[in-house]
């Protein structure tokens, strides 16, 4: 019995310096800005094992901030983000992605609530220069107008003609 746990534990232990080597080798990609290559290496960590983001909760951020910088994934990128801000709001950022994607989806009114609360660390901020948080309440302001015109074009289309003016315009 005691040489069936101490395979057993040997075992485990060999899974887990895999696992830690596949993840840095994810991170790597991550950090140098491959996201779509580390996503790949993510997903094939959480194919084998999903409660891994239990033990780190940041590889929900990570996730999430690989599909938002995916061509055809985007939306995918919502559920890490909304599962980090449960387990830990240290990266307020992710209330941008995450506004960023919901934007992306026609999801106007839940984009609306994660600029706004995106609005409020930022205003908050004492690290950074006045003019520069000033700059980017003004962009989170005009990002909260697109979305009230997008809800509007959405209730309200309008027809338009596209029109090829030739090949030398």
């Amino acid at each position: 019995l005691s040489l069936l746990c101490m395979t057993l534990a040997q075992q485990a232990c060999a899974q887990e310096a895999v696992y830690k080597k596949i993840l840095k080798q994810a991170d790597q990609l991550y950090n140098k800005g491959k996201f779509d290559q580390a996503l790949v290496v993510y997903n094939d960590i959480l194919a084998k094992d999903s409660a891994v983001i239990a033990t780190n909760p940041e590889l929900n951020f990570q996730i999430g901030l690989c599909y938002f910088n995916s061509v055809n994934e985007k939306e995918k990128g919502i559920e890490f983000f909304r599962a980090y801000l449960k387990d830990e709001e240290s990266h307020f950022e992710a209330h941008y992605f995450l506004a960023q994607l919901f934007h992306l989806s026609y999801r106007f009114d839940e984009a609306i609530v994660e600029y706004v609360r995106f609005q409020e660390f930022v205003a908050l901020d004492t690290m950074s220069l006045k003019d520069i948080i000033d700059q980017v309440l003004i962009s989170l302001d005009r990002e909260i107008e697109r979305c009230n015109y997008g809800k509007d074009l959405i209730v309200n289309p309008r027809n338009i003609i596209i029109e090829n003016l030739g090949e030398k315009i």
